[in-house]
């Protein structure tokens, strides 16, 4: 008799269908599914709310749950990630992660690359401020606070498309649909413009691979939400996530 696992029933407890859809669609249905459970869970609990959201990647191997713990007692950030490891010490999930200035690692994240070694054995201080990051493991601070933004992870390309109809149609005797609740933070050019400028890079950098797996990574739109509403984001650099067997590094080092 057929027994589904734990973490299905959870996710899949008012039954979305997600076949056939793009991951990064998948991701943000379910990290929102996530948000949405644990304010339903609050309200149930008539609690004012957790003090720490926990997001996770199921596919880690383990991670360093006591500088965990020490890191986030330490932290003045209200967001913090992970130090995501692939192998040794190379930095694994450049896809969430953007720096102070700008600059997007994803675009350093291939082994061809001459400025691949930058990411070993980085970040050098304890804590990495970032515009967005994630590691594997993200914690932040205070659920309430936290839902109270109304941010919500956004497919970054429907966004777009959603923008460039509403300028189009803003001046013209057009009925343009209602911008979305809780997305005013992308009306603010200083948020929108560098977002979708990585994004046009990232579409024009994979112009062979099939448009529906052409999607930006979901992070970059919450975490640019967030920072809108005054968060702070850093990368704990003790705070380590391994993406791989320990146990297996000494036959397969690199």
């Amino acid at each position: 008799k057929h027994r589904p696992t734990l973490i299905k029933k959870i996710l899949f407890h008012d039954f979305v269908d997600v076949r056939g859809k793009n991951r990064i669609v998948r991701y943000v249905i379910f990290r929102n599914m996530l948000l949405q459970r644990i304010k339903s869970v609050t309200e149930q609990l008539s609690m004012d709310g957790f003090d720490y959201v926990m997001m996770i990647d199921l596919d880690l191997k383990e991670f360093d749950a006591k500088s965990a713990f020490n890191d986030l007692h330490d932290s003045p950030y209200s967001v913090l990630c992970a130090n995501g490891l692939f192998k040794l010490e190379i930095m694994r999930d450049t896809f969430a992660s953007v720096m102070i200035n700008g600059t997007w690692l994803y675009t350093y994240h291939s082994l061809y690359d001459d400025h691949f070694r930058d990411l070993m054995y980085w970040p050098y201080e304890r804590y990495q401020p970032m515009n967005s990051c994630f590691g594997g493991l993200a914690f932040y601070k205070n659920s309430h606070k936290l839902l109270d933004t109304g941010c919500e992870y956004v497919v970054l390309e429907e966004m777009r498309q959603a923008w460039e109809y509403a300028e189009k149609y803003e001046d013209a005797n057009v009925r343009v649909p209602a911008w979305p609740k809780g997305q005013d933070w992308f009306k603010i050019e200083g948020f929108r413009k560098p977002l979708l400028e990585l994004q046009h890079m990232f579409l024009h950098a994979n112009m062979k691979v099939n448009k529906e797996r052409r999607k930006i990574c979901e992070h970059l739109s919450y975490h640019y939400c967030l920072r809108a509403h005054g968060y702070q984001l850093a990368i704990a650099r003790d705070m380590i996530v391994y993406y791989f067997d320990l146990d297996k590094m000494a036959s397969n080092p690199i």
